[in-house]
């Protein structure tokens, strides 16, 4: 479910025929890094300027299901100045493991990949059609996350 409380599935819909897909996680609670992690993705948003949405798409999936519902992700979303082309998930806890799982962001130690404020801080990006795929940290230079996820655009 996106933020405006729309059903996608991750791969049919954000991923298969796109561009690039930059994925990181997150939890509208948090009050470590996921809020420096989103305020450093909203300089990489104003870099890509208008492939925003075109060229790139940018994904934030929670990793705290149970409470972040649509609606929150949405003021969240709000807050922080995402525009089109951002888009906030949630969805089921077991399906976001195994995104997780799937994308490489995860802790090997199991009792750490289960305390939520223990995800990875990394942007997971690719480009499904060329089959390239790449992380950089969520707090990296704006300039250098950006540099990343476009040279597969």
């Amino acid at each position: 479910m996106n933020q405006d409380n729309v059903p996608v599935r991750f791969y049919e819909d954000l991923v298969r025929g796109r561009h690039v897909i930059a994925i990181n996680f997150m939890y509208a609670q948090c009050s470590d890094i996921c809020p420096s992690t989103t305020a450093n993705l909203v300089r990489v948003q104003a870099l890509l300027g208008e492939r925003l949405g075109r060229e790139v798409r940018m994904a934030s999936i929670s990793v705290d299901p149970e409470r972040d519902t649509p609606n929150i992700l949405k003021a969240y979303a709000r807050t922080f100045g995402a525009r089109s082309g951002w888009q906030f998930f949630t969805g089921r806890s077991k399906d976001i493991t195994r995104l997780r799982r799937h994308l490489g962001a995860f802790e090997r130690d199991p009792e750490l990949d289960r305390d939520k404020t223990q995800h990875t801080g990394m942007v997971v990006y690719g480009n499904e059609s060329r089959g390239r795929w790449g992380r950089v940290s969520a707090l990296a230079d704006p300039q250098r996350i950006f540099e990343s996820i476009t040279r597969w655009a």
